[in-house]
């Protein structure tokens, strides 16, 4: 389903004209927002050739941080709230933390205030008062009167302490982002925990916990995934129908008609031709599509699920204050400029050369040899709506069938420690159409580390049905699916809170949506594309793919000015010796072998188990036979 909510840019919009070799344009012109002071610049240096790079997220970042190096002359245009961007998509994550914050002053009570006055949505900021602190207003919780979370709900409808910061929802940083770990070394940083453990609760309780496979033996996959990974309730036998799998992601190469073959049919179908089993799919694999690629796997398209996944570690806070303000400082002091909240209204070019020679953000036009779009889906389908010059070309409007998906975030603040038994976790059957993960950032996070209570963030995906509710419906929801999971929080006092919503979040890549995207060379030559959105070979996903597609667009503008050198980019881990030599036909041989000698074929809604050669005996799934997915 897609999402039905969207932040429309409210603009006072000019019409103006423009000759550009004799032929005449209309363009909108956005007022830029002139309040905020651009700081001292460093003079340039005219005979360098100026790149444009618009975004600040990974893949902004990215690229920016490798042409400085190769002695460009780079401007950084960010956008915001202010610019009427609303993207939070792993390429924007720098763009958005320079929005407006909501900041809630501390309360002088046990309780908390009141509901955030009418028309202010997350996003908009509240008046400071005097001290430079911004406060909430409406009535205060009765300061003896004992509130529990369940006490909490009820009551209250709003955060007020000044702990918590608006960012975006968490997400974990993976083995394979071999190029994020290799560019936070070369900027001295250590920002990320150790590797962490994880666990998969549904609503029954716990399902699957997940160790650190690299501290078991190095088993050969898929052996590892069977036998290390705790399943509760899963039975062998349904974890056995995960290995003809393999068939397609082996088949899966990353190619453009690799890309035309699984991109058309959804990732529950293509488990289903497998011979999943239905409480696989439902109580294991389906949840971590999810929060993965953060919709259900029957809204997915196959193709994009084939990726692999590994350990992983967070950042100890958030992303922009551990890698990107400490990574902007250095690309300032290198002599990059930063122009923020100024959004891209328009593109001037030559129409003998087909070439960009200035771009309009605001009132200014930023003259540039080359031009590097590093943006969320969201914001670009902006960019393309307002410029005349993109909605020329069908290459460009055809984005505009591309969709995002929306997010809410919830933090929570308790009055005592409570048991959580892994600093990460997954969870589904909860709601039919929503999956969520929670967190400890007491363990993640430094500045909770020596917390007297609990501090928890809960995030959820997909979440369009849950954006419409108000913050004590939310919260309702939340404290009940937690108390499903975590049997200590029956009791514990809910001292602050926060709800941020995240319309158009997330790339959906929904089935069929590969047609509609694009690669990172354009039909104007000196113009270039990055973002976890754009097609790339590489195999990366997420964070890694949009600072991956920078590196990529970095490399095509020194390919196309012909100065520089090329950056390298590491590429994903190869499949291990045992799995590149076996062949599809292996695996669809064992698939047929597993379905014949212990399942009915995969059509039966429930099939009958045939006794085991060995031992003569039906196999046990917990006295249920097994469930195809149908």
């Amino acid at each position: 389903m897609l999402s039905c909510w969207k932040i429309n840019p409210c603009f006072p919009l000019n019409t103006y004209y423009h000759k550009n070799n004799n032929k005449t344009r209309r363009l909108l012109l956005c007022k830029a927002d002139n309040s905020q002071s651009q700081g001292s610049v460093k003079a340039k240096d005219n005979t360098r050739k100026k790149v444009l790079v618009v975004g600040s997220g990974w893949a902004g970042l990215g690229a920016a941080h490798h042409l400085v190096k190769q002695g460009f002359d780079v401007t950084v245009v960010e956008g915001g709230i202010e610019s009427g961007f609303s993207s939070y998509s792993p390429d924007q994550v720098g763009i958005q933390d320079h929005c407006p914050k909501v900041v809630y002053a501390p309360s002088t009570t046990h309780g908390l205030s009141g509901t955030r006055p009418p028309g202010l949505h997350n996003g908009c900021k509240l008046r400071a008062n005097g001290a430079g602190h911004a406060c909430s207003s409406s009535g205060i919780f009765p300061a003896k009167e004992k509130c529990t979370a369940a006490s909490f709900v009820r009551n209250i409808s709003c955060s007020t302490q000044g702990i918590f910061a608006v960012k975006v929802p968490i997400s974990g940083f993976w083995y394979p982002y071999r190029n994020i770990f290799s560019l936070v070394d070369e900027l001295g940083l250590q920002p990320f925990t150790s590797w962490m453990r994880s666990d998969q609760y549904s609503k029954e309780g716990l399902e699957v916990e997940f160790p650190i496979f690299q501290d078991g033996p190095q088993l050969p996959t898929p052996l590892a995934s069977l036998t290390q990974t705790q399943f509760t309730r899963l039975p062998m036998l349904d974890r056995l129908t995960a290995i003809p799998l393999m068939a397609a992601v082996i088949d899966f190469d990353y190619t453009d008609s690799a890309w035309q073959k699984y991109d058309p049919i959804t990732a529950r179908e293509l488990l289903r031709q497998f011979g999943c089993s239905e409480r696989l799919y439902r109580n294991v694999i389906d949840p971590l599509l999810e929060v993965r690629l953060y919709a259900p796997a029957e809204q997915l398209s196959a193709a994009a699920t084939l990726a692999k996944s590994f350990d992983m570690v967070f950042c100890r806070g958030s992303v922009r204050e551990k890698i990107f303000e400490p990574w902007r400082a250095l690309l300032k002091s290198n002599g990059c400029e930063f122009r923020r909240g100024r959004g891209v209204t328009d593109f001037f070019f030559n129409e003998e050369t087909g070439r960009i020679s200035e771009v309009l953000c605001g009132n200014d036009r930023i003259k540039a040899d080359a031009v590097i779009l590093a943006v969320g889906i969201s914001t670009f389908q902006e960019i393309v709506q307002r410029s005349s010059a993109l909605c020329m070309k069908e290459e460009f409007l055809k984005v505009l069938n591309l969709a995002s998906i929306d997010a809410l975030s919830v933090k929570l603040r308790l009055d005592r420690k409570i048991n959580i038994p892994k600093p990460c976790n997954v969870c589904s059957g909860f709601d039919a159409i929503i999956g969520w993960t929670f967190f400890d950032l007491n363990a993640i996070y430094e500045e909770f580390e020596n917390e007297e209570g609990t501090v928890l963030q809960a995030d959820f995906y997909h979440a369009n049905a849950f954006l419409p509710l108000n913050d004590e419906q939310i919260s309702a929801k939340v404290i009940s699916y937690l108390s499903k999971c975590l049997l200590d929080l029956d009791g514990a006092r809910v001292i602050d809170k926060e709800i941020t919503r995240f319309p158009k979040a997330f790339t959906h890549f929904f089935p069929g949506s590969y047609k509609y995207s694009m690669p990172g060379a354009t039909s104007f030559p000196n113009l270039f594309m990055a973002g976890d959105w754009i097609i790339s070979r590489h195999g990366s996903w997420s964070q890694e793919k949009s600072y991956v597609t920078g590196l990529e667009a970095a490399n095509r503008v020194v390919d196309y000015l012909g100065e520089g050198n090329f950056t390298k980019i590491i590429p994903v881990d190869q499949d291990e010796p045992h799995v590149e030599a076996l062949p599809s036909e292996v695996l669809t041989e064992a698939r047929q072998l597993l379905v014949e000698n212990y399942f009915q074929t995969p059509s039966s809604a429930w099939a009958c188990p045939r006794p085991s050669r060995i031992s003569g005996r039906a196999p046990s799934s917990e006295g249920k036979a097994l469930q195809f997915l149908v």
